[in-house]
């Protein structure tokens, strides 16, 4: 399905529309001939439950994993000052760029990194980045070694659900097929 991309970017998978909600709100799988579906579409939305929880933990580990990591890696200041690389680069870790390049590869997080490197430069930081403990990409691995059992839960989360809502759409395509 289209949405198998997102789960290299840790998002959420699918959100019931409108229609759907509908659907499930004025019974329209309540005739016994809908008894299949209906317990499909049942496991769907425990599903669908199962993984926002999975996505959630995820996220919020990533925040916290960020923060933390942050906080414990050292920069020098030009006068030769160690800094935490938290208070030159301030940013809240709730920004996507974030969650994308840790669910990316080592090359999406050292790019992201150095325009925020970039972004402190601009600000008037005065750091000296060659000095910075743990290196860009040892902070990387150290980040996704910490959030990466979130990371399989989120995973595993998503490709059942995504498992599922294929199900549920080749029945349908099967049931038209023998309805025309």
């Amino acid at each position: 399905m289209e949405e198998r991309y997102k789960i290299g970017k840790g998002w959420p998978i699918w959100s019931p529309s409108d229609e759907f909600n509908d659907v499930l709100r004025r019974g329209l799988l309540r005739p016994a001939r809908h008894d299949g579906l209906r317990g499909e579409i049942e496991s769907l939305v425990k599903l669908h439950g199962e993984h926002m929880e999975a996505r959630t933990t995820y996220y919020d580990s990533v925040v916290e994993t960020l923060d933390t990591a942050f906080q414990s890696a050292k920069v020098n200041a030009v006068g030769g000052e160690e800094r935490p690389l938290r208070s030159v680069i301030g940013l809240d870790f709730r920004d996507d760029r974030f969650h994308l390049a840790i669910a990316g590869d080592v090359d999406g997080w050292i790019d992201m990194l150095k325009q925020l490197q970039g972004n402190a430069d601009a600000a008037n930081a005065r750091v000296q980045w060659r000095t910075m403990i743990p290196t860009t990409e040892e902070l990387f691995y150290e980040i996704q070694n910490q959030t990466s059992d979130a990371y399989r839960a989120y995973q595993g989360s998503a490709n059942a659900l995504l498992t599922q809502a294929t199900k549920i759409r080749d029945i349908l395509d099967r049931a038209i097929r023998e309805a025309g």
